[in-house]
């Protein structure tokens, strides 16, 4: 594996300044390792250097350095952060918290300079070994660019190529003087191999030919304009543009940040550490993750900047490691979208229509702005209902994200929006999908797909806002905010709303749009209590091994039966992963089940013997299977399950939302185990049941030691449901008569 980049903090003195009275002032730049920028054109009143001051370091520290460099010595600083972002401590602060000793010499000194890098670095990143040298720029020679002055020196700094200065840098060239190397045909044999490395071709005598543009190897010019492209609108480190490069067919052999580098110091792009120092509510400076905002950061031994405390972001980890050596860039979507022609004649379609709840509810979402939520009944709808405000907005030339909590859904719903919206480009993303960095105006994915992008959507839709991984990692909402465009909206749709957005409605920040009641208008099931007083979860490890009569197990046995024996199809939530075995186990062990998914040598496969001989005749076994998050062969026993396969499902929670099945039955296992079973979790399982307009009705078991306020919750808002909706059909009756 390749180590991290590594970057330079470069100073450009500057005589006078206001923030130093009578002294002199300095500027200060970022730029990777092998750049060395040039003194024409740096500044107005730049007139030496420029001179490295620390480095070569991980990005994270380059910038922080810089940050902290410009607050003492920058003429006319106020409030500036890394790469430009506010928040940063001003110079007179920073004065004031690193003592007496910047009173006592006010000049940008090399030797104060020095101080004020091994002060700062001593304080907020200790472990690394910032070098303690102010290196004198390199003689000027053939293929660098002199400097005007000498500091103070205490050790060379390594001679590096040079590039045009960073406001002025147009392509990543090495160096004024290399035009002049070319024209004449040669260059020395020492150069050969670096120069190879960032992209050039060097012929046998030494001359310098050309960029290599052949089909399989991209120019740097080209490199850097496709990256320009692919990173509009998103938020990807630069090993995710390297393989958003490679997808395009764009391969590169150089070094892809010495490439992006000008793109940086022209303000095309913003390049940020995955972590990096920020400021706190309370002024003082943490660490937190660039890509989703988190201050939750941990310290670990990193194989890439081999350093023993790296620090890294732990929420957002699962996407991949966030961490103050990796590189990460940016480039929001700021211009305006002009209406393409294509899509003017572009229009919902459907093989049914809406009902008159849904037909008000779209038509208030799509005349209305700002943030909206849909408070919708599981099974009502509320995919149809976005679907007119989806197809406006693509028509204006907005892009449109449909972002869901859990990937099961994503394929399945792109396909419904793509045939409910044809002429629409959809593509769908999620993790394993190898289609990360598509686009098109319409995408659906999951929501962590939303950190990779930037300031890119006219219309974010998220569905079952309340639902996990969004009602514990808040920081996901703020990648969803971020993902929208000025001027943007979000509408968010739930069932059970989570307290924080009751909360702004309340304060009229959001707009709530309710939809009560279920196309087919047959009121939602109501949830039955079955009580039994020997059901205690933590006990049934010790029950399998007793193997002894237990009058809870000859209840669930009974009412499994009682649905299955009447075609049904049954799904059994259980609070825990463990607790499918055990149960798979138990109810095995009364003969009347049996396996119905096992793992055979040509593969997976269903048992179709389902029965048993009992006194000379036969009876039927009934076929279970169990599933849960982490299991391969999940989706193939769903869809055993909808195709008649499987009679009983035996299910963690993650089966709760958005899954459709036909004839089905639902009974929640231990439903007073409050530790997963909250209320909303208990509405969201019952409204699995009679979804159908073939099959408007079910049965919904909570089957508990005892009765709990989430219990009595769920029942209370599903009654509530079916209340509202009732007295909507009322209503709609009534002027349906006038």
């Amino acid at each position: 594996m390749s180590g991290a980049a590594r970057f330079v903090v470069w100073m450009f003195p500057v005589p006078g300044g206001e923030a130093v009275p009578g002294g002199r002032g300095a500027e200060f730049y970022v730029h990777p390792e092998g750049v060395r920028p040039s003194t024409t054109g740096a500044a107005e009143h730049t007139t030496e250097g420029p001179w490295p001051v620390a480095g070569p370091l991980p990005l994270a520290y380059a910038e922080a350095l810089r940050a902290h460099l410009e607050a003492l010595f920058r003429p006319g600083t106020e409030n500036i952060g890394p790469s430009g972002a506010s928040g940063w401590p001003k110079g007179a602060a920073v004065r004031q918290l690193f003592g007496s000793w910047m009173r006592r010499e006010r000049r940008a000194t090399p030797r104060l300079v020095k101080e004020a890098v091994q002060r700062f670095a001593g304080k907020y990143f200790p472990w690394v070994d910032v070098p303690r040298s102010f290196a004198a720029p390199t003689p000027a020679g053939p293929y660098s660019v002199s400097g005007a002055g000498q500091p103070d020196v205490d050790s060379d700094f390594p001679a590096a190529p040079a590039c045009g200065n960073p406001t002025l840098c147009d392509r990543p060239a090495l160096n004024p003087a290399f035009d002049a190397l070319a024209a004449s045909g040669r260059a020395p044999a020492s150069h050969r191999a670096s120069l190879s490395k960032r992209g050039f071709s060097l012929g046998d005598d030494g001359a310098y030919e050309h960029w290599l543009t052949s089909p399989l190897v991209a120019a740097p010019e080209e490199v850097a304009e496709l990256a320009e492209r692919i990173l509009a609108g998103r938020r990807l480190f630069s090993h995710e543009v390297a393989e958003a490069l490679s997808d395009r067919g764009a391969s590169f052999l150089g070094d892809l940040e010495l490439v992006l580098d000008p793109l940086v110091h022209q303000g095309r792009i913003e390049r940020l550490a995955g972590v990096g120092l920020a400021a706190s509510a309370g002024g003082s400076l943490e660490w937190r993750c660039r890509r989703c905002l988190s201050p939750k950061v941990g310290w670990y031994p990193c194989h890439r900047c081999r350093y023993d405390a790296c620090p890294q972001c732990d929420d957002c980890r699962p996407l991949g490691i966030s961490s103050a050596c990796r590189v990460l860039y940016e480039k929001p979507l700021e211009k305006e979208e002009k209406p393409d022609a294509r899509l003017e004649a572009v229009r919902v379609s459907l093989p049914f229509s809406l009902s008159p709840f849904q037909e008000q509810v779209a038509r208030e979402l799509a005349c209305s702005t700002g943030d909206a939520l849909i408070w919708a009944a599981c099974g009502s709808g509320k995919t149809e209902v976005t679907l007119e405000v989806i197809c406006q907005t693509v028509r204006r030339g907005g892009r449109v994200l449909f972002a869901l909590p859990r990937r099961d859904v994503v394929d399945q719903l792109a396909q419904r929006l793509k045939q409910a919206l044809p002429g629409i480009e959809t593509i769908a993303l999620r993790g394993g999908t190898g289609r990360t960095y598509d686009d098109a105006p319409l995408i659906v994915s999951t929501v962590h797909q939303a950190v990779r992008f930037c300031r890119r959507f006219d219309l974010i839709i998220v569905d079952e806002v309340d639902a996990y991984p969004l009602d514990r990692e808040v920081w996901l909402l703020a990648a969803l905010e971020r993902a929208k465009r000025p001027g943007g909206r979000i509408v968010m749709m739930t069932a059970t709303p989570p307290e924080r957005l009751l909360a702004r409605i309340g304060r009229g920040d959001v707009r709530c749009l309710t939809l009560p009641g279920r196309p087919h208008g047959h009121p939602l099931p109501v949830p039955e209590i079955v009580e039994v007083r020997d059901l205690r979860v933590e006990r049934l490890d010790g029950e399998l091994r007793a193997k002894r009569q237990l009058a809870w197990l000859a209840v669930l046995d009974r009412l499994i039966r009682e649905s299955v024996s009447r075609e049904r199809r049954m799904l059994l939530f259980v609070p825990a992963v463990r607790l499918t075995g055990i149960l798979a186990e138990l109810l095995l062990s009364t003969g009347a089940y049996e396996e119905g998914f096992r793992a055979g040598r040509a593969g997976r496969r269903f048992n179709t013997a389902a029965a048993q001989v009992h006194g000379g005749r036969e009876a039927k076994r009934w076929r279970l299977a169990c599933v849960h998050a982490g299991d391969p062969d999940r989706t193939g026993k769903v869809a055993a399950l909808a195709g008649g396969r499987l009679d009983l499902l035996i299910t963690t929670s993650i089966l709760e939302r958005g899954i459709t099945l036909p004839r089905l039955d639902v009974i929640v296992f231990a439903a007073d185990w409050e530790q997963v079973y909250d209320a909303r979790a208990l509405v969201q399982m019952a409204g699995r049941v009679g979804r159908s307009p073939d099959d408007p009705v079910g049965r919904v078991v909570y089957l508990a030691r005892s009765v709990t306020p989430a219990m009595r919750e769920a029942l209370g808002i599903i009654r509530h449901f079916n209340d509202a909706s009732r007295r909507l059909n009322t209503m709609i009756g009534r002027e349906g008569h006038r």
